[in-house]
């Protein structure tokens, strides 16, 4: 990861200014970003942050970032070889559903739950301890897991 910028807030904002030219300085959109995601940004693992920092300097599509730096931090949450078989071909079929394990489980219970499936990905994107303080929150209670979700994350409040 030599060379390659590690810092979440940093990478959002030279990506938005480079492809969306915002009138606020840098230094106000990152001072905006750590505010917004409170301490997220410091509970990401640097390997995500690294690969997502090479696609979203190219102001590729956000979705298919973060899909691919999830997965470049951790092959485990998907079928890998189902995954490489999708990117490698446009045309595959089978391509909708390639997760696996907690990610799969998480997004399963999201769902069950009316909880925004995102956070489930913002959780596999984290380094341990934090990572494995967001896959507990699966055991709790529908009403309690949003809250546990954000709160692993290092968020006290939800995004507007």
């Amino acid at each position: 990861m030599a060379g390659r910028d590690t810092d979440l807030c940093r990478v959002w904002v030279q990506r938005s200014i480079a492809c969306d030219a915002p009138t606020e300085s840098e230094e106000t959109l990152i001072e905006q970003c750590h505010a917004d995601w409170e301490d997220y940004p410091n509970r990401v693992a640097s390997c995500f942050v690294a690969e997502l920092s090479d696609c979203a300097a190219n102001c590729n599509n956000d979705d298919d970032c973060f899909s691919n730096a999830i997965v470049a931090n951790d092959p485990s949450v998907v079928d890998i070889e189902r995954y490489r078989a999708c990117i490698d071909s446009p045309a595959a079929t089978g391509c909708d559903d390639l997760t696996v394990g907690f990610l799969k489980e998480c997004i399963e219970r999201a769902h069950d739950c009316y909880v925004w499936d995102d956070l489930c990905a913002s959780i596999v994107a984290m380094k341990q301890p934090y990572r494995a303080e967001g896959e507990a929150c699966l055991a709790r209670t529908c009403t309690e897991m949003e809250g546990c979700l954000y709160t692993a994350m290092g968020r006290t409040k939800k995004p507007e």
